[in-house]
């Protein structure tokens, strides 16, 4: 099968790539980063790897148009951002964040309308397209109504609109939303400095009751829900860590 990973170019989607081709059920990967980031750091030159960089001129919005044609999954790994301190995100960084996504969904839900009614995709209109979003634990709806939104009450409305904006009538489409928490890269502390960051991330997270997990971890579970779909439609810190092969 074929999977999108829109994102690409952090750490987790770096780590999504990975985790893709290590997956048997995935024969190819088109990974979209953002045009800030550097190249993939691995597999950059494998033959069933297909990097798209972000913003799109016609040319290269014809080759993902071309590249993604028949894909069964994306893996959205884009979400609000912050800007400053206190989890504040401003009203157009949260609106710019919402219209490139439901952007994003129109053109994934055309392309995959596209593919059904060409002869090779009819045998597929029976099997779901499955769409990830990568959301946090943090996602949660605000008390009461505030001027300056607060980041976890935007990803919280991301969150609610995701599911009916996938909807497409007489086709099957699945949605998920990932909360993971704090996302670590175990490393070993061979030293001082090392030793004091690991310390001060644990008393950040734990002073705001966020969840901690392995990057490989949340990769390989967000991997694993693209390609076999789930009975469940949200997943939980604890539920991804499971997921994903870990304790």
């Amino acid at each position: 099968m074929k999977i999108i990973i829109v994102g690409s170019g952090d750490t987790l989607g770096a780590e999504l790539v990975r985790q893709a081709f290590a997956n048997p059920t995935i024969t190819s990967v088109v990974a979209i980063a953002p045009d800030q980031t550097d190249p993939l750091p691995y597999h950059h030159d494998d033959p069933k790897l297909i990097s798209l960089i972000l913003p799109l001129d016609v040319q290269g919005m014809s080759k993902a148009n071309n590249e993604t044609f028949g894909s069964s999954a994306c893996i959205w790994n884009v979400g609000p951002r912050t800007r400053g301190w206190r989890n504040k995100i401003g009203i157009d960084d949260a609106a710019s964040c919402i219209f490139e996504l439901l952007s994003g969904i129109t053109w994934i839900k055309s392309q995959r309308e596209e593919y059904l009614r060409n002869p090779n995709g009819l045998s597929y209109s029976n099997v779901a397209f499955r769409f990830v979003y990568v959301s946090s634990s943090t996602s949660m709806s605000p008390q009461k109504l505030k001027r300056v939104p607060n980041l976890s009450a935007v990803q919280d409305a991301i969150d609610k609109l995701v599911p009916p904006a996938l909807e497409v009538s007489q086709r099957r489409v699945e949605s998920y939303i990932a909360k993971p928490g704090s996302i670590i890269e175990p490393r070993s502390a061979n030293n001082l400095g090392r030793m004091m960051k690991t310390a001060g991330s644990w008393l950040k997270d734990g002073f705001a009751f966020r969840s901690r997990i392995k990057l490989r971890e949340v990769a390989a579970a967000l991997v694993e829900l693209a390609a076999k779909g789930n009975q469940n439609d949200v997943f939980s810190n604890k539920d991804l860590i499971k997921l994903g092969g870990g304790e």
